[in-house]
């Protein structure tokens, strides 16, 4: 957020529901899956994770509110234990110990062989927003990819 409002980046991609009242968005298509990523545990063996599976495990979220609410609504109960902002940090205190991760199935490719990643079910799944600021006017270039993201959601 404060990259995009010092006006260092011209854009970023939000995990929806996001708080875009203070930026243009255009929603990406197609959604990711959440799993679960337990270092080598009992849980490594499940095919599925559900909520009874979670109720008194520490667990990693990432660092959005919003997601973390859904979550909530989700586990009814969650015993959060840290948060975080880039799933390699995440990947690293799994490894240590420290809990079991929430993780996008985007993210699920971290270079870390002794992690699981293991679907929750019910599905609990997001989608992403391409944001930038509406408070000054794109670049040329950023319009340029603003406009072919329209095409490209005109399309399907």
């Amino acid at each position: 957020h404060n990259k995009l409002q010092s006006e260092l980046f011209d854009f970023g991609i939000m995990l929806n529901p996001a708080d875009t009242q203070n930026y243009n968005a255009v929603e990406l298509p197609g959604d990711t899956t959440w799993n679960l990523a337990p270092q080598n545990s009992l849980l490594a063996t499940h095919r599925v994770v559900t909520p009874d599976d979670l109720t008194q495990l520490p667990l990693i979220t990432a660092q959005q509110n919003v997601i973390n609410t859904q979550f909530a609504q989700w586990l009814n109960h969650l015993n959060q234990v840290v948060t975080y902002n880039f799933h390699q940090n995440a990947a690293r205190l799994v490894s240590a110990g420290i809990g079991y991760a929430l993780y996008l199935n985007s993210h699920s490719e971290v270079p870390q062989s002794d992690l699981a990643f293991i679907p929750l079910m019910p599905e609990l799944t997001s989608n992403t927003s391409l944001v930038w600021s509406n408070e000054r006017p794109p670049s040329a270039a950023a319009k340029f990819l603003i406009d072919h993201v329209y095409q490209c959601q005109s399309r399907h």
